[in-house]
């Protein structure tokens, strides 16, 4: 088990104890610290140091989510890596649940859980899977709905797993080339399910597996002009890499093309509704400002300076990785409406 731990001293203590009554019979905690200061960090050593199960990894600067999670796999010893989010509770029979998933078929390389939303009452939705269209728009399926068992008999109706808790047997994560560590923050559980699929392997959604999560957002303009730069970055990346040369093209200008629309009638849509917040008080339509403009042009650019780096990941993908074509895995894509998938990344508040 590997948990990544950057400020989490909200939710870190609740998070290990979980994971440590589990039924499992047999099973590490692996904790990453990223260079925290709110003194999660020591909280942890002097709670756990003296559990044999955890180990504790402190790093001296913030390497980022992808590359902390590596540093963490190429340690482990298990046969399966669960990957949990440090604002995340498990119940007792959460990771036996999914590991006999796993256990059920060869073809299975990654399962998720349930994942609902700590305290809510009745219990909401934060993810059951996430799904993606052609251009690399991402959703998590049934995000902030009612949870009444409508996605229970769904279990391979996703696209790729949330990285907030997923279980990948450990032997494909190394072959497919584990997270990119350019991905230092959003899509990289994306591109790494995208990336098993090309294995063809398959993702599975196991519903009688719960675990909660916070899903703690996004507070000022600042750190949401940052998640802006990462998601553009990561999307582009992502596409460059994963398709074929035949498909490409189409998927790389549609996507583009959205950016340009979204630059366009961003500013105006949002300048009326702009400061919008949540029931948490989470800011979900940021004002149009030049630092959100500046974070999209920046993560665009960033694929140009980096372009020699991708298509050489893209060369490994395509050569090494590949065998399943992109018609097979476009069948677990979503079919909506490009307009209406447009519309989703322009209106944030609108992800269902």
């Amino acid at each position: 088990m590997i948990i990544v731990n950057f400020q989490g001293s909200r939710f870190i203590l609740g998070c290990l104890r979980s994971v440590l009554s589990s039924d499992y019979p047999s099973f590490e905690v692996l904790v990453v610290d990223n260079a925290s200061t709110d003194g999660s960090a020591e909280l942890i050593e002097e709670e756990f140091e003296k559990d044999p199960r955890v180990i504790i990894i402190r790093n001296s600067v913030n390497v980022g989510f992808a590359k902390a999670n590596n540093q963490a796999a190429k340690i482990s010893h298990g046969e399966f890596l669960l990957f949990l989010n440090a604002d995340t509770r498990t119940d007792e029979s959460s990771m036996r649940r999914l590991a006999e998933a796993l256990r059920s078929d060869d073809r299975i390389a990654v399962a998720q859980p349930k994942l609902l939303l700590i305290d809510t009452d009745p219990p909401r939705i934060d993810s059951t899977g996430d799904l993606m269209d052609p251009y690399g728009n991402g959703y998590r399926r049934g995000v902030g709905l009612v949870d009444r068992g409508q996605f229970d008999d769904k279990v391979d109706k996703i696209f790729s797993a949330r990285g907030a808790a997923m279980i990948v047997k450990r032997d494909i994560f190394i072959k497919v080339g584990m997270f990119d560590e350019d991905f230092f923050l959003y899509l990289e559980d994306v591109d790494l399910c995208w990336r098993i699929r090309l294995a063809d392997k398959s993702i599975r959604y196991v519903p009688n597996a719960v675990v909660f999560h916070a899903a703690a957002g996004s507070r000022d303009q600042a750190m949401l002009a940052r998640a802006w730069f990462h998601v553009v970055k990561n999307q582009l990346a992502m596409i460059v890499k994963n398709y074929s040369w035949r498909h490409l093209p189409k998927s790389l200008a549609g996507r583009l093309l959205c950016y340009a629309i979204v630059a366009i009638y961003y500013p105006v849509i949002l300048a009326k509704t702009h400061g919008r917040r949540d029931n948490a008080g989470f800011l979900t339509r940021p004002a149009p400002t030049p630092q959100m403009a500046r974070a999209v042009l920046g993560g665009m650019f960033w694929n140009l300076r980096s372009l020699r780096q991708t298509l050489s990941k893209r060369s490994r993908i395509q050569t090494f990785i590949r065998r399943a074509s992109d018609e097979a895995i476009s069948s677990y894509m979503e079919k909506r409406d490009p307009l209406a998938n447009l519309l989703r990344q322009i209106d944030p508040a609108g992800l269902t």
